[in-house]
């Protein structure tokens, strides 16, 4: 039976239009006990994007079909396919949003690589196009030695013991996963669920080992002493299940790391997620600065009076990537505190200290680059600007040329971005973009030859190892094929 998170009903309309259909989709790979593989398909429709109508006893639901196809590459045939009907739960009459639907399906796959296809259609809106998300998963062949390793980490809502074999329970635990990895204000905790294999024979059956999980930037920094750690005992499928208190976390794109050493401290495996924190409280704790205030400008200048004050906070975060770090933390405080006139005043100076002959058109000219880089490179979590990808083009301009690798063999999407001078007189820069979650907008910046930014030169194993983390440090980097042409594209 479907289970569904507990989410407020829609309004009742005569007519319960959709806004353009917009699934999420992910997916973690785990071991059975035999040491066969199995892949589980997280699934979310938000919930503005389906059409409601009424049903039985005049209650209003929507419907979509969802058809997944597991295609073997080499061999070109399907291997697991399952088509459903998603229906959301039945709804009376109330003001509310409308609830998302949510799923997670299980296959079993033999070792190879396959392309992954999901289709959703609204059965209540026929004139929406079914939507198509896919992705390449590579099953990797059991190794014969007894080798320790983790499966991929999944963030959960939470966790609670469970006797019962649903669609969220697994080893004695009910978990719901956190389906988009974002964090809002409110939630203050960050939980999440991995699972280590063959610890018994690599060392012996009941030895202690441990399980270090921390919190880091895209520089792999631990970001406000946030590690905890776990002793295990050696078994032949170990459960991790943790939790972090991220109350403090500034708002911003993260890791989890994940790490399983022995009592020796060697680091036996890793891995890793992508989450994002959206917490103004942290960001805004500083006190405004009076002195400053004093400095502003008395009166904003006219080029500004026509934009809203929602708009005035909007191009005044903006200015982050091309502020220095004074102007940065100044702005920041501005829109703590919550005071359009303030706001509108700071926004004005930054730009006259910037180009004091003509700050208007200096405006403009940055206003259409946030604009486009707003409609680019957006996502459901952040703003473009707050994107690796619209950071790196409001500080340093178009790339002069720019590849771009939605479906690789083996391969995350990707993007490498060229410049053949930067601002600072660097000549041929380059930029690698890797997709981190399956079919979103979101874009980490995983490799730059730039001064300043992160370094790693390793990126192409991060590209083709599937989720876009670091490699360990035995990783051997992969060659160049005729499927895979990371390197060639980077060396053009």
């Amino acid at each position: 039976m479907k289970k569904y998170l507990s989410l407020a009903v829609i309004a009742l309309m005569v007519n319960l239009s959709a806004l353009a259909l917009n699934p999420i989709v992910d997916y973690a790979l785990f071991k059975q006990p035999d040491q066969s593989s199995y892949i589980e398909v997280y699934m979310l429709i938000p919930g503005a994007s389906v059409t409601y109508k009424p049903q039985v006893q005049n209650l209003w639901q929507a419907e979509v079909e969802v058809t997944l196809i597991f295609t073997r590459v080499e061999q070109n045939d399907i291997a697991q396919f399952d088509r459903y009907i998603l229906q959301s739960q039945p709804l009376a009459d109330t003001l509310a949003k409308k609830p998302d639907l949510i799923d997670l399906k299980r296959f079993a796959l033999a070792p190879g690589s396959y392309n992954m296809e999901v289709t959703f259609a609204d059965l209540h809106n026929p004139a929406q196009q079914p939507v198509l998300r896919k992705a390449t998963i590579t099953i990797e062949t059991p190794d014969t030695k007894a080798t320790l390793s983790l499966s991929d980490v999944i963030l959960v809502e939470g966790f609670t013991p469970s006797a019962q074999t649903g669609m969220y329970d697994k080893h004695g635990y009910n978990m719901v996963p956190n389906f988009v990895g974002y964090y809002p204000p409110e939630v203050s905790r960050l939980s999440f669920y991995s699972e280590i294999y063959n610890a018994n024979k690599v060392m012996e059956a009941g030895a202690d080992f441990l399980c270090n999980f921390m919190v880091i930037n895209s520089r792999r920094q631990i970001v406000q002493n946030l590690r905890k750690f776990k002793k295990m005992k050696a078994d032949a499928v170990n459960v991790l299940l943790g939790e972090m208190d991220i109350s403090t976390l500034p708002s911003g794109n993260y890791f989890l790391w994940v790490e399983v050493r022995n009592k020796e401290n060697q680091l036996l495996a890793e891995n890793a997620t992508a989450f994002q924190r959206n917490n103004p409280i942290a960001v805004t704790a500083k006190p405004l600065n009076l002195q400053s205030v004093a400095d502003l400008p008395g009166v904003a200048d006219a080029y500004l009076m026509n934009l809203t004050d929602d708009q005035i906070k909007f191009y005044l975060g903006a200015l982050a990537p091309i502020a220095a770090e004074r102007e940065a933390d100044f702005a920041q405080n501005a829109i703590a505190s919550e005071n359009p006139d303030i706001m509108r005043r700071a926004l004005s100076a930054f730009w006259r200290n910037r180009e004091p002959v003509d700050p208007s058109l200096a405006f403009a000219l940055y206003k259409e680059k946030v604009d486009y880089v707003e409609q680019t490179y957006s996502s459901l979590k952040q703003h473009g600007y707050e994107s690796d990808r619209g950071r790196v083009f409001l500080k340093y301009g178009n790339p002069n040329d720019f590849i771009a690798v939605p479906s690789e063999a083996g391969s995350l999407p990707y993007e490498i971005w060229h410049f053949y001078r930067l601002n600072d007189k660097q000549v041929n820069v380059k930029f690698i973009f890797v997709q981190t979650i399956l079919a979103s907008n979101h874009y980490e910046l995983i490799h730059s030859d730039a001064r300043g930014e992160v370094k790693d030169p390793r990126w192409q194993m991060r590209i083709n190892n599937q989720r876009g983390v670091a490699p360990s440090i035995d990783e051997q980097p992969l060659k160049d094929n005729f499927g895979r042409k990371s390197g060639m594209y980077f060396n053009e």
